[in-house]
């Protein structure tokens, strides 16, 4: 997406806000957020065209428009266009030069005209209009960004600035009046900000192209453009030196002498607080300065906007203008670029040379922009409310002003938080606070459970205490009473008391893990039901096939259905004896499907036993879907002994056949062979696994499920996330947790609960927050089923060895962010350097990095690059 600005923000941006920090013009780089991604752009009525966001940008996620291409199309549709040569591009490409001209030429462009000639004129006009107006103070305008940002943020300096045309103006004014060029105008020019003044209305129609040196150099290396040498046809002076820092003042120099005061200044942040810093004096004309020469690029125009970054990192270019400049004075005396005549004479002999020319013909004026920039200050209240939402509640947290952000202070992002420049989820001490609000409310959760569970577990000692004591003194009676009548009602007791004792379970809905294993070795009931039917629905396969692996030796008939409207079809066909529903299902859940069958009065199966079975295991759960019209309910996963008990309350007595049933006495040889046979799956609880799906023999195909399906499901989650479908996203996410416990995979159907949580409950912050930890754990998990299955995906294709410059570049990378405490960077640069192999010492850096990373720790981030560092030495790839 393009904004509507010269300089645009394209699809590489992160979101760092290091545009922001460089940014002198206030609300022009707007942070924003879509689709869970953050990516600063730019509002083009408050951007001044400095360049530098470009400077700072490392992920070349900035742009700029200009008019290269629309001006070689126009040549080749045989327009007319002479051009108008910056002074700056024979010092750039001084080898290149004549034969870009000419071959500019060969395409069609009729005259060339420099604008150092037009420098010329525009110190000549400097000079009379500080004469006939007295004008001292002034601030100098050949800087389209220095013009731009006057007339936006600081208009009261408008009378301030010279009224006097830029170089570039001065040459086409005299290019159409002199000259009586009537074709277009093309600028090859240094400066992105030149559309800015081309197109604006003072000066239309006197230049139609910006054609940059980037753009143009560019398109003429593409098409091999080249011709025979040409040059400007328009003999200059000492205008030639206009493109360097206090060009200007040395041309005034040239002609009052060394003794005026000119105040040079340049450099982007620099040159506009400085002007913001002395606006009352510059205005209330108390400065003691003749003019001002300022320049938004430190470097000046030589190393303009436009002009390939490499090359301000030499002095070429400027060593190539003193040798022009020097060339345009003369040995001869009587000219205005004489080395022997004294500062008066060449004053008069310059005047001579352009007394032709009106210097109202070379004037401008300029607009008040600033209503289109102006930004409201919150008040206290307003302030305070702001502060409060990004949880800075105390003095402290409110002047940490880590500049993380993009602003100076904490106050400056409060401010652009009020204006909508910016939004709070960019502030790191809220995203830091917000994972403490989250791991403080999970810690209190865990203490909720954790008494709840105290108290479940003395209640149910306290319960089961007399009740095993009454069936353990029946089994005495049961074994040494020969009495019929006696016989009969020590049965009857027990079958009662065993009845009591499962309800006491039921209602606690409470197992210690130690019970759970107690379980294994009692003697228990076990019952076939071959002639006994029932419907299970549910929207995940694995699900499904838990639920059979579970009653599998109870020979019960088990239909399935993956959604809500397929099991309809089947309840209308078929007759069952119990219906399972699932609760979180897509389209349709287990409750509106449950009040349909209700409402079937003529269907037999709408007076059937409905249970619900669902991973929405929270407290006072039971009691809500009993009220929903449900008979029973279970939470996931499931206990296959409490399922077969549950079936048995529900089932016809005439379909169920009792048996005598023990588990393995030998459990604990079981499950270390279980182990061996799992190794590798570190993370999963397979024994956990095993319980929950039956036995080994229904936990392995159900494992296979999930590997199956976990990169699909994984798919779907993003897909949702990415266009901000939170239902279907929480739907999904519920599935995850179900599936992820019932395997035993308990950390991440910990937090697929969390996000499931927090789908419910609206708080998209929180999903936005953790979304990425669930896909890493997803990742990371079928890496391992992978792995262990080795069968049913095709391998992952070799990475390739990471050179050594960019891996050098990426600890860089990640220094500095770690240093700015700057979040997306350190993760796009560890997402970049994860796409390729790595040495070993690396690689085991790089876990480091990561580890740290994912606590937001960037003193650990730091302190692994330190201690990787020291294990160089002095020697190769110590940064």
């Amino acid at each position: 997406m393009k904004e509507n600005s010269i300089v645009f923000t394209n699809e590489h941006c992160i979101g760092c806000n290091k545009c922001i920090k460089a940014c002198s013009a206030i609300g022009a780089c707007i942070s924003q957020e879509a689709d869970g991604r953050a990516r600063i752009v730019v509002d083009g009525s408050k951007c001044v065209l400095c360049g530098s966001c470009i400077d700072v940008c490392e992920h070349n996620a900035r742009e700029f428009e200009d008019d290269t291409e629309r001006f070689f199309a126009d040549l080749k549709k045989g327009e007319h266009i002479s051009l108008l040569l910056a002074p700056a591009f024979k010092a750039n490409y001084p080898d290149r030069y004549d034969e870009i001209l000419g071959g500019l030429k060969s395409l069609g462009a009729d005259r060339i005209i420099s604008v150092s000639f037009g420098a010329d004129i525009t110190t000549w006009g400097y000079l009379n209009y500080i004469r006939q107006h007295d004008f001292k103070g002034g601030i100098s305008q050949p800087c389209p960004a220095v013009v731009g940002y006057i007339e936006r943020y600081l208009p009261e300096l408008l009378p301030k600035l010279f009224p006097v045309q830029s170089p570039l103006m001065c040459a086409a004014i005299y290019a159409r009046k002199k000259l009586g060029v009537k074709e277009k105008l093309a600028f090859i020019s240094p400066c992105i900000a030149k559309k800015m003044e081309i197109e604006d209305p003072h000066n239309e129609g006197l230049v139609q192209y910006n054609v940059t040196f980037e753009h143009l150099l560019k398109f003429v290396d593409e098409h091999g453009i080249k011709g025979a040498p040409a040059s400007s046809e328009i003999e200059y002076g000492l205008g030639s030196f206009y493109p360097t820092p206090g060009g200007l003042a040395e041309n005034v120099r040239w002609f009052l002498g060394d003794e005026v005061f000119i105040r040079q200044i340049e450099g982007e942040k620099r040159l506009y607080e400085w002007l913001h810093q002395n606006t009352d004096r510059i205005r209330d004309g108390q400065t003691p300065f003749l003019l001002i020469d300022a320049l938004n690029c430190e470097k000046g125009c030589i190393c303009g906007t436009a002009v390939d970054s490499e090359k301000s990192k030499t002095d070429d270019a400027l060593y190539a203008l003193l040798k022009i400049r020097e060339e345009s004075k003369k040995a001869e005396r009587g000219s205005a670029w004489s080395r022997k005549d004294s500062p008066e004479e060449r004053l008069e002999s310059y005047n001579k040379q352009f007394e032709g020319l009106e210097l109202s013909d070379y004037l401008r004026g300029y607009t008040d922009r600033s209503k289109s920039c102006t930004y409201e200050i919150p008040n206290e209240e307003q302030l305070e409310e702001i502060f409060c939402s990004m949880n800075k509640t105390t003095e402290e947290s409110r002047q940490i002003n880590c500049t993380c952000c993009g602003y100076d202070s904490c106050t400056k992002m409060a401010i652009a938080i009020h204006n909508g420049f910016n939004h709070k989820e960019n502030c790191i001490y809220f995203e830091k606070t917000m994972v403490h609000k989250l791991e403080v409310e999970n810690a209190i959760t865990e203490g909720v459970n954790k008494a709840q569970g105290e108290f479940l577990s003395n209640m149910s000692h306290e319960i089961r205490t007399p009740i095993n004591a009454v069936l353990g003194m029946d089994e005495m009676i049961l074994m040494e009473t020969n009495e019929e009548k006696t016989r009969e009602y020590a049965s009857n007791i027990k079958v009662s008391g065993q009845e009591l004792m499962f309800l006491v379970n039921t209602l606690l809905d409470f197992k210690t893990q130690e019970q759970r294993e107690d379980e294994k070795k009692h003697h228990h009931k076990v019952f076939r039901a071959p002639n006994a039917s029932i419907l299970a629905v549910d929207d995940t396969e694995m699900n499904l096939t838990v639920v059979k692996g579970l009653l599998k030796n109870t020979d019960i008939l088990i239909d399935t259905a993956g959604s809500a409207e397929e099991a309809l079809g089947q309840i209308r066909a078929k007759t069952y004896d119990i219906l399972i529903f699932d609760h979180m299902m897509p389209e349709k859940d287990g409750i509106e499907l449950l009040h349909e069958v209700r409402a079937m009065e003529s269907n037999p199966n709408s007076r059937k036993p409905c249970i619900v079975l669902t991973a929405n295991a929270v407290p006072g759960a039971r009691e809500t879907y009993l009220a929903e019209g449900f008979d029973e309910y279970m939470s996931k996963p499931v206990d296959g002994k409490a399922l077969e008990r549950m079936l048995m309350r529900f089932l016809p007595a005439d379909k169920v056949l009792l048996k005598e049933g023990n588990e393995e006495s030998d459990g604990k040889a079981i499950d270390e062979d279980i182990l061996e046979r799992y190794s590798g799956l570190e993370g999963i609880d397979v024994l956990a696994g095993i319980r929950n799906c039956g036995s080994e023999e229904a936990y392995h195909p159900v494992l296979e499920i999930f590997y199956k399906s976990i990169d699909s499901l994984r798919e779907e989650l993003e897909d949702y996330f990415a266009s901000g479908q939170w239902g279907d996203y929480t739907i999904k996410v519920h599935a995850l947790k179900s599936s992820a416990r019932i395997i035993g995979a308990m950390e991440l159907g910990e937090s697929a609960m969390q996000l499931e949580a927090a789908g419910k409950g609206g708080d998209i912050d929180f999903i936005r927050a953790n979304h990425g930890k669930l896909m890493a754990g997803c990742r990371e998990l079928e890496e391992k089923l992978c792995r262990f299955f080795d069968s049913g995906k095709e391998e992952e294709p070799e990475k390739p060895v990471v050179e050594e410059e960019l891996l050098a570049s990426i600890y860089r990378m990640i220094q500095r962010a770690a240093e700015e405490m700057e979040y997306d960077a350190i993760e796009q640069a560890l997402e970049r350097i994860g796409g390729y192999s790595l040495p070993e010492a690396d690689q085991r850096v790089m876990d480091a990095v990561r580890e740290a990373f994912e606590d937001i720790d960037y003193d650990g981030v730091l302190l692994a690059l330190e201690q990787r560092q020291a294990e160089a030495g002095d020697g190769e790839g110590s940064e």
